[in-house]
């Protein structure tokens, strides 16, 4: 007995409701039949065979047998994006950064003792420059592709907040965008309110640095001279740290050397 209706005519692509991208739908492959005699066409998917008088009708079968079986379950994340700029150190004795425009850019997983570029696998530098920036998204637990069960990916779609219209304030969902397999980047973390109230401190922080350091160094050169030299008597740690205050250190005893942490 043929176990096989109809006479193979072709290959029916059938689109899914899945998005792999935000422009192209998951789809799978299977062989299309017609069974001349029934006016029917026919198609198998995982040992179960399916048939329908309609192409599209036959399509819409063989999606919910592809997709039954897909439980995608959304969790809620923080993606940070924090980046630094390490300049050469040109003189080990003063610590003084190169002037050439040479840095390397590190990513929050990047090794910082070394720049590792094949020219001097030990060159040391200084953190110049650091750039932080966050956003939330949910990404899938891993699931298994109908279209490829052995391999395991993850989805991601965006979380914003609605800018105008009638929805401003309201939560916008984005559409999901399937990668390429199931491991999470670094920089990725469970979301929680305290977490992410945490991030907003840490950027208002720097904020608070950047503040201090243009008043530090700004003015013509003998008040910043004047600036530079009652700074340099005060611990870095104070200068810097958490307590800072936006006051210029006051001008200590000629000669007193700075105390260190």
């Amino acid at each position: 007995m043929n176990r096989h209706p109809g006479k193979k005519i072709g290959v029916l692509e059938v689109k899914l409701d899945r998005k792999k991208t935000r422009y192209q739908r998951a789809a799978v492959e299977v062989e299309l039949r017609f069974d001349i005699t029934k006016g029917l066409f026919h198609a198998q998917w995982e040992g179960n065979w399916y048939d329908a008088d309609t192409k599209d009708g036959l399509s819409e079968k063989i999606k919910v047998a592809a997709t039954k079986a897909l439980s995608i379950e959304w969790k809620r994340y923080i993606q940070i994006d924090y980046e630094a700029e390490g300049w050469p150190i040109v003189d080990e004795k003063t610590g003084r950064p190169a002037n050439d425009g040479t840095y390397h850019t590190f990513e929050i997983d990047h090794d910082r003792s070394k720049f590792g570029r094949g020219r001097d696998e030990d060159e040391k530098f200084a953190i110049c420059s650091v750039k932080l920036h966050w956003s939330v998204c949910e990404i899938s637990e891993p699931y298994a592709l109908p279209e490829e069960p052995s391999k395991r990916v993850r989805a991601q779609r965006s979380v914003d907040v609605w800018t105008w219209g009638p929805d401003t304030g309201k939560e916008k969902i984005g559409d999901p965008e399937e990668w390429e397999d199931d491991v999470l980047p670094a920089g990725t973390l469970l979301w929680t309110p305290e977490r992410e109230a945490l991030l907003v401190e840490v950027v208002a922080a720097l904020g608070k640095l950047d503040d201090r350091l243009v008043e530090l160094f700004s003015g013509d050169a003998k008040l910043l001279g004047e600036k530079i030299d009652a700074a340099a008597q005060t611990d870095p740690g104070r200068l810097l740290g958490p307590g800072m205050t936006t006051d210029i250190p006051a001008t200590t005893a000629r000669g007193k050397k700075r105390s260190r942490a």
